[in-house]
C-alpha cells in the first residue's frame, strides 16, 4: 500500500456493498446500505499519505465512534491500529444508547462490543443548546427521572455484507 486511500479500497470490499463518495481531495465517504452504517475518512493533504481523522455512525442512532487519532501516517503499526478501531461495525457490531429528555437527544452512550461490556464512548448533543450546559445538574437529574433510553444495536457489516 502506497497511501491510505489504497487501505480504504482493499477494505472495503467488494466494493458493490458499498457507496464511495470522494467528496474532495482530502476527504472520502464510504456508506454501507444494508446497516446504514457511514464510515468517513479525512486526509491532511491531498496524497493521502497521512489521515487528519477516522470516524463513523450509523443512521439508526445518535451515538457515533468518535475521533481516530490525529495526523496518522501509513505505517504498519497505524493499519493494526485502524483496523482494530474498525473492528466493532466490520466484525461485531455494536451498541448505542440514546437519551432523550423531553423529546430531544441528549447524550449517547457508544458500546464497541456488542454485550455492553466495555467502556462506552460518550457524546453530549447541543440538540438542547447553550442552555444544558448551564442547568447541566438539572439535565442530569431530569434524564435518570424522566429520560428515555433507546437501545439500538448495529450489525457487523461482515455478517450483512
Amino acid at each position: 500500500m502506497q497511501t491510505w486511500k489504497d487501505y480504504i479500497y482493499n477494505k472495503f470490499i467488494p466494493a458493490n456493498h458499498f457507496e464511495f463518495t470522494d467528496r474532495d481531495l482530502t476527504s472520502i465517504t464510504i456508506y454501507h446500505p444494508p446497516t446504514g452504517t457511514s464510515f468517513y475518512f479525512y486526509a491532511t493533504k491531498e496524497n493521502w499519505h497521512e489521515l487528519a481523522n477516522v470516524q463513523y455512525h450509523n443512521e439508526k442512532t445518535k451515538g457515533w465512534s468518535g475521533d481516530y487519532a490525529d495526523n496518522i501516517p501509513l505505517n504498519d503499526e497505524e493499519i493494526r491500529k485502524l483496523n482494530d478501531f474498525l473492528k466493532a461495525p466490520f466484525e461485531t457490531g455494536w451498541i448505542s444508547e440514546d437519551i432523550f429528555v423531553g423529546g430531544k437527544h441528549w447524550k449517547s452512550k457508544t458500546y464497541f462490543a456488542p454485550t455492553m461490556s466495555d467502556t462506552p464512548f460518550e457524546y453530549y448533543s447541543s440538540e438542547l443548546g447553550y442552555f444544558s450546559t448551564i442547568l447541566f445538574p438539572l439535565y442530569v437529574l431530569w434524564a435518570f427521572i424522566a429520560g428515555q433510553k433507546r437501545v439500538v444495536k448495529i450489525e457487523a457489516v461482515s455478517k450483512i455484507s
